[in-house]
């Protein structure tokens, strides 16, 4: 840091030969804590015009140095002076004193400080100005990453891999700058795996690979942390500043992959899974001298498959009933369930800290767990099943050093969670159009309150059921019961494609689902005339859910089943009183939703959706209850209140080259709108409702245009209004958004010829981009009529970036962009943001 300095006075106190006055320049960090240079000043000069700038007044302070002075060994020229509870202390040269107060940091100065000390008994009358603070010599260190990696495999028994990479503290992109945390990093990694398996005969199907790890770390700061001075190499830093981490990690696993053609073998070895894996886990920090770990777990699961054809058809015998008898004929009857999967995971871990703070203090932390479940799948028919689901985690900690003696002893210890789920599936085939699907899901969890070893202690209980049908309707088949067109469905059913492919027994049978057919010849062509125009309607789904959930955050024992199967909400067991008092902190949350979806295509190239919900929920709790509704809704601006419940819809509208108006261009075009809003009602203790009506056009048009020359343009405005209106007023946002991007994309390359040799090729491709973004939004405050209304937020931006992308062979890529934008606001008014970046990447491969 380098600084003029100009100095005159009078009644030769300021003098080109003796002088009074002392200038000093402090680089503080708050109140008590800078560096403060001293040094003496003289009012001479090279010659008369530039009397008072003395070359002895020049400050040039060398910043590294200023900081290594605080390591300096106490000498004679070191003056220590009381500052009560904040130390400090004078360094002395020659020509400069220097004072250190507290303990500074060149990375975190905040602000200088300048002035003059009268060292004379007489008044000091004179001038000193100051020019051209700056700083030369700007350290250009360069930095170092390098990474390297390899590995050998020897035959698939054995293989080894190596990975070492270090990055220096100075090391970083040139569009990046150099971060105050800055560190060196050393990471390497060994691997190995072995396959001892490949002794055993291949027809046995057993493999038991075996692989260990080990992988080192250390992470060293470039300054101590919190000051400026240089902490040392990578190998030179202290410990105690240094992050380092060391692991070992052993893990072989055993499954069967072929079926043994002995029942014993396959109903035991060809179906168990299992794996055990050891780590062990050494760190240091700033804050952590050592903290080690050590860990041990096992796994093991056991699933059981049983045969599809594990059923009865009982009602064979009754095929011969009209109508009845064709359609349940065919049903089967599972006796045995899909599948029953186990499963159960035992892990050990010790962990050993010592702070820094207090080296003679270990802090031990054991942990002995257990993790079991349960699933299966029960099928009752081919259209109603079941699935179930158990799995629970258990604290062993009081078989600690003893563990084969839980094991012996089945003991699971304690338990401090369990969770079920039931879920069945219903999906009848009641006629050809009308096939709905139902479902039911009830989910339970207990959750043991701490402390978990305390017999007495509760535990928080939650069931949740969930009851879901839903149902597709396609028009065009609900027609084709009554009439068949000629030659089959119309072009694009799926139906009509499976009966012409079908044999000639699912034509009779498909026949006999229709009541009658339709002959009289005015119907026969107004159903004619309906089925085509079905045929345009996409299919309309219904859905509906019904949910229930329940809690109880401290209770005692375990529920039945209907609680569990959330069919009641009252578990009915005794309260926790320990942890909830005497109050009852049951909570209930009911919703119900209900929403439809269809369309047209009113051709190929026109396609409309449509979708319509309603959402009620209601939460009750002892303090509150909330009651919500949510409607998919269309508001009018001047009359809110007088919207009604409305459809969104979506428009997508392709290959509009073929109109008249955009024949002449050589493009293709293709637009997008879409409209979504809804209102929201919400009632908390029977106060006044809350109503929050949206408004989105999130495309309100949306253009996109594709060149026959690689130019491709998208244009999109979009219009989003909010109302939110309670007893306190009601405000209003809108929000306006308009982006567009062009893209061009290049492709070439360049052919070297080489003697003898085939041409070498390099491809090259290049991305152009400009792209445009403005958004625009505004805040009101209504009151009274909608028109009467105060404007009290508004923001403004625009953006504007063009950006070049390129790849060089396979081997260089990079590109740049520049970002021009402008915001501007109610409260910080208009801004200006400029940004240039690039990059370059080089890949750089050896074999």
């Amino acid at each position: 840091m380098e600084m003029f300095v100009y100095a005159e006075g009078e009644d030769d106190l300021i003098g080109e030969d003796t002088t009074s006055a002392i200038f000093w320049l402090r680089l503080a960090q708050g109140k008590d804590q800078y560096y403060e240079v001293r040094q003496p000043v003289y009012s001479g000069g090279p010659d008369e015009k530039h009397q008072g700038w003395d070359s002895r007044n020049h400050i040039s302070i060398n910043m590294a140095e200023l900081a290594s002075l605080k390591l300096r060994d106490t000498s004679d020229t070191e003056i220590v002076v009381d500052t009560v509870s904040i130390p400090g202390y004078f360094l002395k040269d020659e020509t400069m004193e220097v004072y250190i107060r507290g303990d500074p940091s060149l990375e975190r100065i905040d602000h200088y400080v300048a002035g003059i000390i009268n060292r004379g008994d007489d008044t000091l009358r004179g001038r000193v100005m100051i020019d051209e603070l700056r700083l030369t010599d700007v350290k250009r260190k360069g930095g170092l990453a390098m990474r390297l990696s390899g590995g050998v495999n020897f035959a698939d028994l054995l293989t080894t891999s190596f990975n070492y990479a270090r990055k220096d503290a100075d090391f970083h992109n040139v569009q990046q700058r150099v971060s105050r945390n800055a560190a060196t990093t050393e990471n390497w990694r060994v691997d190995m795996t072995f396959n001892p398996n490949r002794f055993l005969p291949e027809s046995w199907g057993i493999r038991i690979p075996m692989s260990a790890s080990f992988s080192s770390a250390i992470s060293s700061p470039k300054y101590f942390p919190g000051k400026d001075i240089p902490a040392g190499g990578i190998r030179e830093a202290p410990d105690s500043v240094q992050n380092q981490s060391r692991q070992l990690a052993l893990k072989t696993s055993f499954d069967k992959s072929t079926r043994s053609q002995n029942w014993l073998v396959r109903q035991t070895f060809d179906r168990l899974r299992g794996s055990i894996a050891y780590t062990r886990k050494l760190q240091s920090t700033e804050l952590i001298k050592s903290n080690e770990s050590r860990s041990i777990s096992g796994q093991v699961s056991y699933p059981i498959r049983f045969s599809d054809e594990s059923y009865v058809q009982p009602f064979q015998v009754l095929g011969s009933i009209p109508w009845l008898g064709e359609r349940i004929k065919d049903t089967r009857l599972y006796y045995a369930p899909t599948n029953i999967d186990f499963s159960a995971n035992v892990t050990e871990s010790l962990n050993n800290r010592t702070a820094r703070a207090s080296p003679d203090s270990v802090m031990d932390t054991y942990n002995f767990n257990m993790a079991r479940a349960v699933s299966g799948r029960y099928r009752v028919t081919d259209h109603l099943s079941a699935d179930y689901s158990w799995n629970a985690n258990n604290v062993l900690n009081e078989f600690r050093d003893r563990e084969l003696e839980a094991f012996t002893m089945l003991n699971p210890g304690i338990t401090r969670q369990f969770a079920e789920r039931f879920t069945t599936s219903y999906n009848p085939e009641l006629i050809s159009w009308f096939k709905p699907k139902f479902m039911y899901t009830a989910n339970y969890s207990w959750v043991k309150n701490a402390p978990i070893d305390d017999p007495l202690r509760g535990g928080r209980i939650s069931a949740q059921g969930r009851l879901t049908g839903n149902v597709t309707l396609q028009l065009r088949d609900i027609i084709e019961v009554f009439y068949t067109p000629e030659g089959g469905s119309a072009p694009g059913s799926s139906q009509g494609v499976q009966r012409r492919t079908a044999p000639a027994g699912d034509d009779q049978s498909s026949q006999s689902d229709k009541p009658f057919e339709v002959a009289n010849p005015q119907i026969k062509a107004l159903l004619k005339q309906l089925h085509t125009a079905a045929g345009k309607v996409v299919p309309i789904t219904v859905n509906y859910s019904y949910s229930r959930q329940a809690g109880e955050p401290a209770v005692r024992g375990q529920p039945s089943y209907a609680y569990r199967l959330a069919l009641i909400t009252d578990s009915g067991l005794e309260a926790d009183t320990a942890r909830v008092g005497r109050f009852d902190m049951s909570t209930l949350r009911v919703s119900r939703d209900l929403s439809w979806r269809s369309g047209l295509s009113l051709s190929r190239s026109v396609n409309m959706s449509f979708s319509h919900s309603r959402r009620f929920s209601e939460t009750q709790s002892r303090s509150a209850e909330t009651r919500a509704t949510t409607w998919d809704w269309i508001y009018f601006e001047k009359h809110p209140n007088s919207g009604i419940p409305f459809v969104n819809w979506n428009l997508r509208w392709s290959n509009l080259e073929q109109l008249p108006l955009f024949s002449k261009v050589p493009w293709r075009v293709n637009l997008d709108h879409s409209y979504s809003g809804n209102r929201t009602r919400t009632i908390q203790n029977m106060r006044a409702p809350i109503d929050r009506y949206t408004r989105r056009f999130q495309p309100l048009v949306g253009l996109t245009f594709n060149f026959d020359n690689g130019v491709a343009t998208n244009v999109r405005l979009s219009h989003t209004v909010n109302l939110d209106r309670n007893e306190n007023g009601n405000t209003k946002t809108t929000n306006q958004q308009l982006t567009a991007t062009v893209s061009y994309r290049h492709q070439g390359g360049l052919t070297i010829p080489f003697p003898f040799f085939d041409d070498f090729y390099l491809q090259n491709t290049v991305n152009f981009d400009l792209s445009f973004d403005y958004t625009s939004g505004n805040e009101y405050s209504l009151k009274g009529a909608a028109i009467d209304r105060t404007h009290s937020k508004w923001n403004k931006k625009w953006s504007v970036t063009p950006r070049i992308t390129y790849t060089f062979s396979d081997k260089v890529t990079g590109g740049f962009h520049i970002v021009y934008s402008e915001n501007d606001d109610y409260l910080y008014g208009k801004r200006i943001n400029r940004d240039f970046k690039f990059d370059v990447n080089i890949a750089i491969r050896g074999s």
